[in-house]
């Protein structure tokens, strides 16, 4: 049965947080002539973000020149102490919807005695890249711990008979047991989930910024894996973070029944270099066999050649 996929991306977690909105109306608000020219200044002086003493030297005295305009708009004015608490009601909730929808489908129609393992990459990325917003890699863990203990207290849906029905189940049966575990990463990005071959970067066209359309230029995708294996024609193309999180249920699965020595071969180091021999020796084989071929049939031209010589 095909996995459902549900994918939780920082775009949503930063619309759902209100993070654009947020970001519109501080730049409207210092915009107003005092308080832009004080940033201007203050900026103009080093700003504070270095390790030079002169430089924030300079700064503060700046800042001090325009003390009345900042204490006025980003002390005395509530807007940004109200819009910093919207901001993180919006993304402690968007993460918590998130969470506990997640875990609400997986367990959905199963019983409270069948227990719910939770596979978890145990890679370690940073959290953004340069010029991208990060990613909430540390208040993720925190909001799986929340949407575990709501699931414990209140199964799998949040309707008032459902709830009953569970206070009565654990006053009969024990919670559902929740265990996370984490899998080793290595392989799941780029093996296909299909079939295990290594897949590549498809080409994609470059969208231009300036003219608002797509350019005859194509670049490697940066984000979607093409299987040449899966079909006949173009292959399967799939996006990276997708692929990889069936490949860690496949991990999941097979180490869950068989133990740490069923992880799928092509996901291990030594069976990925296994089967990178096996490939080259049969790359060789077909080689050896096309140069036989061409032997062959650069022999019989020639014995073709020299019956129709001695037949003249």
């Amino acid at each position: 049965e095909k996995p459902e996929s549900v994918a939780f991306t920082r775009s949503r977690y930063y619309a759902d947080m209100r993070y654009w909105r947020q970001r519109g109306w501080s730049r409207r608000r210092t915009s107003q002539p005092l308080v832009a020219e004080a940033l201007a200044e203050m900026s103009r002086a080093g700003g504070l973000r270095n390790c030079s003493e002169d430089t924030w030297d300079a700064t503060l005295d700046a800042a001090r020149m325009y003390e009345d305009v900042l204490d006025a708009e980003f002390v005395e004015h509530a807007g940004y102490a109200v819009w910093r608490m919207r901001m993180f009601r919006g993304k402690r909730a968007s993460l918590d919807r998130a969470t506990y929808g997640m875990l609400s489908r997986a367990v959905k129609g199963q019983p409270p005695s069948r227990g719910l393992h939770l596979g978890v990459g145990a890679g370690s990325f940073p959290s953004t890249g340069r010029g991208e917003l990060s990613a909430p890699t540390t208040t993720l863990g925190k909001a799986f711990e929340r949407a575990v203990r709501q699931l414990r207290r209140r199964g799998a849906s949040g309707d008032t008979d459902t709830r009953r029905r569970c206070v009565r189940a654990r006053q009969r049966d024990p919670p559902r047991e929740v265990v996370f575990r984490g899998i080793n990463e290595y392989g799941t990005t780029m093996c296909c989930c299909e079939c295990g071959n290594l897949t590549t970067s498809p080409l994609v066209g470059v969208w231009s910024i300036e003219t608002n359309e797509m350019t005859t230029e194509t670049r490697r995708s940066r984000r979607l894996r093409l299987c040449a294996n899966c079909t006949s024609t173009a292959g399967r193309c799939r996006d990276r973070d997708v692929q990889g999180v069936r490949n860690l249920l496949w991990i999941q699965r097979e180490e869950y029944f068989h133990g740490p020595e069923g992880r799928p071969r092509h996901l291990t180091l030594k069976g990925r270099r296994a089967m990178l021999r096996e490939a080259m020796e049969e790359e060789e084989k077909k080689a050896e066999k096309r140069r036989k071929e061409a032997e062959g049939s650069e022999r019989e031209n020639v014995r073709r050649l020299n019956a129709m010589g001695s037949s003249m």
